[in-house]
């Protein structure tokens, strides 16, 4: 096993997650944005 190579994994796997929070953040952001101009 290379540490390298796991290294590289785990950085892999965190940008995978941190992708998918901020999708999540943008996706709730942009709902916030349609109720607040249907409210207007």
């Amino acid at each position: 096993q290379d540490p390298a190579r796991i290294q590289w994994l785990m950085l892999f796997i965190g940008a995978i997650m941190l992708s998918q929070v901020l999708l999540v953040l943008k996706k709730k952001q942009v709902e916030k944005v349609q109720a607040a101009e249907m409210n207007f």
